[in-house]
């Protein structure tokens, strides 16, 4: 009997996928909860809200009326718990760059690849450039079959839901 230990290795999403650069699907709402995010600052009379999510190097701003429950509550220095409500664009590169079709200088800047797709369950698994995973239920319609490991992943977060003190 031969023994295998430590053959295994968890599954990256360092493949590029063939073909010519493309976007697969652009827009695929999700909502996904940051744990824990550290306040950086707060406006309530504005409500605006800076957040630095883990893994990040700089705080993200959410601003222009934010309609966060719970809002009124969070001071700077908490830890919290975030329920954002986010889009992805999903496509297929070879320098994790895209060019905007019609624009001269504009490009889509990948946040994250594709780990895994499970279109039985409508399932996209992404790992993030800092090497955290995520997976994210997807609605149906959303073109799960055309996506494999590799593609290329941009987020853009429209807005907070929801954000709850503590890291639970």
């Amino acid at each position: 009997m031969v023994a295998l230990t430590g053959c295994w290795h968890a599954p990256t999403a360092n493949i590029q996928p063939g073909g010519p650069p493309r976007v697969i699907e652009d827009s695929i709402p999700i909502e996904s909860t940051w744990i824990p995010v550290k306040v950086q600052a707060v406006d309530a009379d504005e409500r605006n809200l800076d957040l630095l999510a883990p893994g990040e190097a700089a705080p993200i701003r959410f601003s222009g009326g934010l309609a966060a429950r719970n809002l009124e509550h969070v001071q700077p220095g908490n830890e919290l718990r975030a329920i954002l409500q986010r889009k992805l664009t999903v496509y297929v590169s070879t320098d994790r760059r895209l060019p905007l079709a019609g624009a001269s200088s504009g490009t889509i800047v990948s946040g994250a690849r594709v780990l895994e797709v499970d279109p039985s369950y409508r399932l996209l698994t992404l790992q993030f450039i800092d090497g955290r995973k995520e997976t994210l239920k997807v609605h149906r319609g959303i073109k799960l079959a055309e996506m494999e490991p590799g593609d290329d992943v941009a987020i853009h977060t429209t807005r907070v839901i929801d954000v709850r003190p503590g890291s639970r």
